[in-house]
């Protein structure tokens, strides 16, 4: 009994360490591009909306 338990404990802590290098690499590989498609998003929107304003002030006058 004492051996299945000791098992059953090994597979936990191996579970939670591939737990926490799965953390690790989305937070140190995928979110900082996340957050850069995200900025690049922003650019994009209010560079639309200068060209619009740029284009509607020259329509009007």
């Amino acid at each position: 009994m004492k051996q299945k338990a000791q098992a059953s404990l090994e597979y936990v802590f191996m579970i939670a360490a591939t737990l926490v290098v799965v953390f690790i690499v989305v937070k140190v590989f995928i979110e900082p591009r996340i957050r850069t498609i995200y900025h690049i998003g922003q650019t994009m929107n209010r560079t639309v909306k200068n060209i619009k304003n740029i284009a509607n002030s020259s329509i009007d006058e």
